[in-house]
């Protein structure tokens, strides 16, 4: 377990923020594809192929070199961070992760140790005047006080000493025996460590690792000295929080289950990563208000850069829907934690100290309801019970089977916010 005594201070400062959103401005953007598709279990799945092309098993290898051959071509002239970091504050997110390197291998830094970079020469981008957009992201998003996360895959197809040259490649994993090829290995260890030190070095304060793609490291059992890379990490960045997601070891500093909520609160400190997707704003803030009623946090990913390099219209309007919640909202969200009995029925419960909040989900269509009945609360005796984004206190009397608490009609015909509704008990 890490020694690092500012860890759990660390985690309980992640635990207050909520809500983060994972960005990437990739060269992919202009296939459309995710890097998934190099990988030829995908490719071999109809579901995946039929977005590309057909035939993968004869020219799989020339659409990879299509593939990593985009950055050549790739130059979003309109990427503006300061305008991402403003759509992200504006919906209300309060941490950032960017996605430096996914499993494709390409870098968006200027990394000294690979060629296959924002940067590179051969990317027409690196004639911008500050091609850097990790530096330029993050900096854009510190000024509005956001926590900084980097996203690193261990995994990298694009490296000769993960996916070795002139050989097949049949799976996501390794396609060489690395005890018959320990060099070959320790130089890719080699260039993980170099790359994370550059990360941790050169760009400002960091305080989220978020280390993906680690089914050789930890499946396969291939030592990538991950406790000395960490050690070293937070050498840079103390109190770094590191999330080595794949391990479920003492580097997973918190869990990070991907596209769905867990029935049951884990009783660690977790985020759920949630692809946007297509998902109508209902939805996602049904899914933020049980994820953090369940005690988690959530990361909403799949807002990728076009490849003018400005954010797609639809993710700035969910975005936009979101920041309107939880402006009025936020109080029941940010700093919370759970009740002791989280969700009944359409109600959802968070907690703040001496106060309880109930966030009552209106189905499709629905709007706010004239009355709310809520169990498990029990409020102070001559407290007011107040709905989020209304002034003047509501009326309530302990019910049989809890509080009932009426909502004038002046407000259900006229309510603060839409899709879900916060009560809030002095208790």
């Amino acid at each position: 377990m890490s020694t690092d005594t500012t860890l759990e201070s660390r985690l309980e400062w992640f635990q207050d923020l909520k809500f983060g959103v994972m960005m990437s401005l990739s060269p992919r953007c202009l296939l459309g594809m995710s890097p998934w598709v190099l990988s030829l279990d995908h490719a071999r799945d109809p579901a995946q192929s039929a977005r590309v092309r057909p035939n993968w098993d004869y020219d799989i290898d020339v659409f990879r070199n299509t593939y990593w051959n985009q950055y050549k071509v790739f130059y979003p002239r309109h990427f503006d961070p300061e305008e991402w970091a403003g759509v992200a504050k504006d919906a209300g997110a309060r941490y950032f992760v960017f996605q430096n390197k996914h499993h494709d291998g390409f870098c968006a830094w200027d990394t000294q140790l690979t060629d296959y970079k924002i940067t590179s020469r051969d990317c027409p981008y690196s004639d911008h005047p500050n091609p850097d957009v990790t530096a330029r992201l993050f900096d854009a998003f510190r000024k509005r006080d956001f926590g900084i996360g980097v996203y690193f895959s261990y995994s990298d197809w694009h490296s000769p000493f993960y996916w070795k040259p002139y050989t097949p490649c049949p799976d996501r994993h390794l396609n060489y025996d690395t005890n018959q090829e320990p060099e070959r290995w320790q130089r890719f260890a080699d260039f993980v460590h170099g790359q994370i030190r550059e990360l941790m070095s050169g760009y400002g304060r960091v305080d989220i690792l978020w280390l993906d793609g680690g089914w050789d490291i930890h499946a396969g059992k291939k030592d990538i000295q991950l406790g000395r890379m960490v050690e070293m990490a937070r050498g840079y960045q103390p109190g770094l929080i590191v999330v080595d997601r794949n391990g479920r070891g003492p580097y997973e500093n918190y869990q990070t289950p991907e596209n769905r909520i867990p029935a049951e609160p884990l009783g660690v400190p977790w985020e759920t990563c949630m692809s946007m997707g297509g998902k109508p704003i209902q939805e996602l803030i049904r899914i933020l208000v049980e994820i953090v009623s369940k005690g988690g946090n959530l990361l909403l990913m799949g807002m990728s850069g076009t490849p003018d390099g400005t954010l797609a219209p639809p993710v700035v309007e969910n975005l936009t829907q979101m920041g309107e919640w939880l402006a009025v909202n936020g109080e029941a969200i940010y700093g919370t934690r759970m009740h002791s009995q989280y969700k009944e029925g359409d109600v959802h419960y968070t907690r703040k100290e001496n106060t309880v909040y109930a966030i009552q989900l209106a189905g499709s269509g629905a709007g706010l309801p004239r009355q709310v009945t809520v169990q498990h609360v029990q409020p102070a005796r001559g407290s007011a019970v107040r709905l989020l984004g209304v002034e003047e206190p509501l009326e309530w009397q302990a019910a049989a089977d809890g509080v009932t608490v009426s909502v004038p009609e002046s407000v259900v015909q006229s309510p603060p916010c839409r899709h879900a509704y916060s009560f809030r008990f002095e208790v």
